[in-house]
């Protein structure tokens, strides 16, 4: 029986030590969710397929597979691949497993001409993708079926949703000899997105929409749907009165921009501050932005406020927000008392205003009175609207105070990932079953 109880002792221990380094682990793993590198907003998610040189993304083993329907058919799943031939030749090969359809031709990777009996007629420009150097106003020669070589115009470059990948950087282009034709291009690969293309005197028509590929696909998490910096001009505002003025590095007046050399202020160059001996008001009114595409939106800006520092209502700092400028909003709203240091940034949800074609900004500063006006006032730079489906850390911070404190304090604590607290589960139960077995031993 001593002995016994000697082992049981010893294992007790033992057990100890286990649900000690248990819970070590447990506490010192950090979290995936939270870690440092994930508060840094990923722009961009990319495959790891490399491309080749120049201004082709052809290579070896290269597929495309869309979805294929011709003049209001069934879908066809539809699957372009590409193997290397010699020198800048590569067959091109378009198979359609349902309908038992499969040809292959050459594509020429310099010239993007086909010959050796393609489905597109030989001669012309394959439409599966485009160069990724052209440029806006280029014309882009791309092969109709039956028809050859159409005229395509490049006619923008924009983010588009592409379904199976979310929002997409896009070279739209338009058929300018079958109008109502046009295609999407991925603007990193050229690789056909999205593509309907008329035919038979418009008539007829087909389309190509993408399912999935080996290509270095590039898609953009945080979308910009609006962005000034104040660098080029004011032709984004339609409204500026009152003392919303131009200021930046050629300014007496130190902190007078956040990013490059410019920003907007309520305030007078003259004397650093917005005393007039008369009440000041003034609007800073956005041009119409357009959230017609986007099922969310975020309102982000840098700012700075000094302002009279009473426990008084003045000196009001407003955001406004219109999706005709007729009636407004207020998103934002700071009074007297309420400084910021020199610069923070402010996030504000307005997805609430998402779907509409017309939506306004207006950023507005009162006085309330023409007294204790000595300071200086409002700066407002980087005014940016975007659309992101980054994960939430990667939108931490709204700044709108005075406060400086250290950024770990916005971090929500460390929660143990799930695998490490399976882990801890297995070892308590563990413990928990062996305590149960040794306690029916000595009794």
């Amino acid at each position: 029986m001593s002995n016994f109880k000697f082992n049981n002792k010893k294992i007790t221990i033992y057990l100890l030590l286990l649900f000690i380094l248990g819970s070590l682990i447990l506490v010192y793993t950090p979290n995936k969710n939270n870690s440092d590198d994930n508060n840094t907003i990923n722009e961009s998610a990319l495959n790891n397929k490399p491309l080749t040189s120049g201004n082709s993304s052809i290579f070896d083993g290269l597929y495309i597979d869309h979805d294929f329907v011709d003049d209001g058919d069934p879908v066809i799943s539809s699957k372009f691949t590409y193997t290397h031939d010699t020198g800048s030749i590569f067959n091109e090969s378009w198979n359609m497993p349902s309908e038992d359809f499969e040809n292959t031709w050459q594509v020429n990777n310099n010239t993007r001409i086909m010959s050796g009996g393609s489905s597109f007629s030989d001669g012309n420009h394959t439409a599966i993708w485009i160069f990724t150097n052209v440029s806006i106003n280029d014309i882009v020669k791309i092969a109709v079926a039956n028809e050859g070589d159409h005229d395509f115009e490049v006619i923008d470059e924009n983010f588009k949703y592409i379904t199976n990948y979310g929002y997409m950087e896009v070279w739209i282009l338009n058929d300018t000899d079958e109008p109502g034709g046009y295609a999407y291009y991925d603007k990193n690969t050229g690789i056909l997105l999205y593509g309907e293309f008329f035919y038979n005197g418009g008539i007829s028509n087909y389309t190509f929409d993408i399912v999935s590929t080996n290509a270095q696909i590039k898609y953009e998490c945080k979308v910009t749907i609006f962005k000034d910096d104040f660098e080029g001009g004011l032709s984004k505002w339609t409204s500026i009165t009152g003392l919303w003025n131009l200021t930046g590095a050629g300014s007496s007046w130190p902190n007078s921009y956040d990013s490059s050399s410019h920003s907007m202020w309520f305030g007078n160059e003259s004397t650093g501050n917005y005393d007039t001996g008369y009440t000041e008001q003034g609007n800073l009114t956005s041009i119409a932005i357009d959230l017609s595409s986007f099922e969310s939106a975020f309102l982000s800006f840098n700012h700075w406020r000094e302002v009279e520092d009473e426990d008084f209502d003045y000196d009001f700092s407003y955001v406004f927000i219109s999706n005709d400028s007729i009636s407004w909003n207020a998103i934002f709203t700071q009074s007297s008392f309420m400084n910021v240091a020199p610069w923070k940034e402010v996030i504000i949800d307005i997805s609430s205003y998402s779907g509409n074609s017309t939506v306004y900004i207006r950023f507005y500063f009162d006085t309330i009175d023409d007294m204790v006006n000595d300071f200086r006032g409002w700066l407002v730079d980087d005014v940016h609207i975007y659309y992101t489906t980054c994960p939430p850390a990667a939108r931490i911070r709204v700044s709108d105070d005075d406060d400086d404190d250290d950024d770990d304090d916005d971090k929500e604590p460390a929660i143990p990932g799930p695998d490490f607290m399976m882990l801890f589960i297995i070892i308590g139960t563990a413990i928990i079953a062996l305590v149960y077995k040794l306690k029916k031993k000595i009794k």
